[in-house]
């Protein structure tokens, strides 16, 4: 017999998803000031984990977690390429001596990279300081259906790379919902108090033929299947059985006299 495993089911509305792209946003706002870029070269989007298949596909190089919350990084090689480009564009009026390579340009974009990595990270996993990169596989469930983890897609040019929070990781970035105010005191048993009820006393029944039913005129007597003075069942018009009764008269209309009730004092049935 295989152990029942529950894990939690977190459906994310858009509030959630753009809790996270502000709080991505600022990071690369912040990079981008420290390195002399500016925030527009740099669009982040993000989406749930479970919508579409294409970030399931990529090389998840990078891993890392922190209290409980796991976040994982997709760098291609190419994304340090085309960073360099955006830092250093090519400038026609020099060119490197001999078969010299711009070894500096392509350390100042790597180191660049490393920097926002870092920072993407951090934010992801609300931590204050930089958090150790392994490279930890994906778990599946982060792809299910209600796993509550996003993808956030950062793209500068053609060149891309991607970032996926697991749940617990997004729900720290989300601000707590607002309290509910308290609903108002109400008085059940008088709000229904005026409201009309129909009640259902029946004298008893009778069970005569057909050819009986046909022939009996005006002065026939049929005989119920209850004795006169037993008491009768006054009930709710579902049938529900309320008080014994007798039947009676009160001044010139057709009455009943409780006598035991079939429900405890109070109760609403």
């Amino acid at each position: 017999m295989s152990a029942l495993v529950a894990r939690p089911f977190r459906l994310l509305g858009e509030g959630a998803v753009r809790a996270v792209r502000t709080a991505l946003m600022q990071a690369v706002s912040a990079w981008t000031a420290d390195w002399g870029l500016a925030p527009a070269l740099v669009d982040v989007d993000v989406h749930r984990a479970w919508d579409g298949t294409s970030a399931r596909a990529l090389a998840w190089n990078h891993g890392a977690q922190s209290n409980g919350r796991r976040a994982w990084l997709a760098v291609g090689p190419d994304v340090a390429t085309g960073l360099q480009q955006m830092m250093f564009p090519a400038d026609p009026s020099y060119g490197p001596v001999g078969s010299a390579t711009p070894a500096l340009a392509a350390a100042g974009a790597l180191q660049a990279l490393d920097a926002l990595l870092d920072a993407l990270l951090r934010t992801s996993l609300s931590s204050q300081h930089n958090v150790p990169r392994c490279g930890a596989a994906v778990p599946a469930t982060s792809w299910e259906y209600g796993s509550g983890a996003l993808v956030a897609r950062l793209a500068f040019g053609s060149r891309h790379f991607h970032v996926l929070l697991d749940g617990p990781a997004v729900q720290a970035l989300v601000p707590p919902a607002a309290p509910l105010p308290a609903l108002r005191a109400v008085d059940v048993a008088a709000g229904v108090a005026d409201v009309p009820v129909s009640l259902r006393l029946q004298a008893g029944t009778a069970r005569v033929g057909v050819g009986a039913l046909l022939s009996l005129a005006p002065g026939d007597v049929i005989r119920l299947d209850k004795q006169a003075d037993a008491p009768l069942t006054l009930a709710s018009m579902s049938s529900h059985p309320l008080f014994h009764a007798y039947l009676g008269r009160c001044r010139d209309e057709v009455a009943v006299e409780l006598v035991q009730s079939h429900t405890p004092v109070g109760e609403v049935q």
